[in-house]
């Protein structure tokens, strides 16, 4: 099923915070996403490897985005090593296809056999 915003995915719970816009290291429109990802397995993991972001517009899942400007998107998050109890805000970026169409949301476990997802989505006012 389909949780709007937060839920549990597996042993990880993730709730979905904001979209913040930017551009990638070419100048193209891009979105960056920041959730709250907490482990609450029983072991020390990354978001990397338990969870997976990915955004549409129009319909059309968007391409990751690569940022250079480290205020605007901090790269290495869902790369770092988090034991189990804790929390920490994971951001993806997206290069966006139309500055005025939706931007959809979802996060699914990265190995699941459930249709569980948390999902948001961003109209172009929503963003900041």
């Amino acid at each position: 099923g389909t949780m709007v915003g937060s839920g549990d995915l597996g042993n990880y719970h993730v709730e979905i915070k904001g979209a913040s816009l930017t551009t990638d290291y070419e100048g193209n429109p891009t979105v960056v996403i920041t959730y709250a990802w907490t482990n609450n397995s029983d072991d020390t993991t990354t978001s990397l490897s338990s969870v997976h972001a990915r955004a549409f517009q129009d319909g059309v899942q968007l391409e990751n985005a690569i940022v250079m400007n480290e205020d605007a998107f901090d790269s290495s998050s869902y790369m770092k090593e988090v034991r189990p109890g804790t929390t920490i805000d994971v951001q993806n970026a997206f290069v966006l296809t139309s500055e005025t169409s939706t931007i959809e949301v979802e996060i699914e476990e990265l190995i699941s056999f459930s249709d569980e997802k948390v999902r948001m989505d961003f109209g172009p006012t929503a963003l900041s």
